[in-house]
């Protein structure tokens, strides 16, 4: 039965899993591998660095390198940011590296977005590989020539890390970036303003 369903069918299926089960269902057999190269399942694209970025489960980044070509949203995250600082700084610096990496592997692809999310990056004090992954962030951003959106959401950085990646994107974007959200961007003690949000 399953393998008379229309591709349309799969595509929209598939569309309710995640990135493991998607690798997975690829490997049941041409049809299905087909469906799953559908653009509409690779526009927008959701990453949990301290996730999906596992040096012994890198699937996030085999999955870019090869649907690369359609992403036009990607959402940058932490799915747990509120670590302990015990806990935080040997996990952060292993996941900020694996981080660096994808974007590296992302910027190498030439993706090039129209929306850029990073949520829920808890940056509250400083470990090794951090300016590593900002810088790396901060490259990915200035090769971005088509970004109309991007949004900083609860990252609270730092003043002089959010304005980093601001001159970057405003850098390689200059006639498309039209929005820009600044809600949660800056740690509290640093906000420099309370009107978030410009466009």
């Amino acid at each position: 039965m399953w393998d008379q369903l229309p591709e349309l069918i799969l595509t929209q299926i598939f569309s309710h899993l995640g990135h493991g089960d998607r690798a997975n269902v690829a490997q049941v057999c041409r049809l299905w591998n087909r469906a799953l190269s559908s653009p509409v399942l690779w526009r927008s694209v959701t990453v949990f660095i301290d996730r999906d970025l596992r040096g012994d489960f890198p699937l996030a980044g085999e999955l870019t390198a090869k649907y690369w070509q359609h992403i036009r949203c990607l959402e940058l995250a932490w799915s747990r940011p509120y670590l302990l600082p015990r806990e935080a700084r040997i996990t952060r610096n292993i996941q900020a590296e694996a981080g660096a990496e994808f974007l590296t592997i992302v910027r190498a692809k030439n993706v090039q977005l129209k929306k850029l999310i990073l949520t829920d990056w808890i940056f509250i004090c400083k470990w090794g590989n951090r300016g590593k992954l900002l810088y790396a962030l901060a490259s990915f951003l200035g090769c971005q020539h088509n970004l109309e959106t991007l949004s900083l959401l609860n990252a609270t950085l730092g003043v002089s890390d959010v304005l980093r990646l601001l001159a970057s994107a405003s850098k390689g974007s200059t006639e498309h970036l039209a929005y820009l959200d600044l809600r949660g961007a800056f740690r509290e003690w640093q906000a420099p303003h309370s009107n978030p949000r410009h466009e």
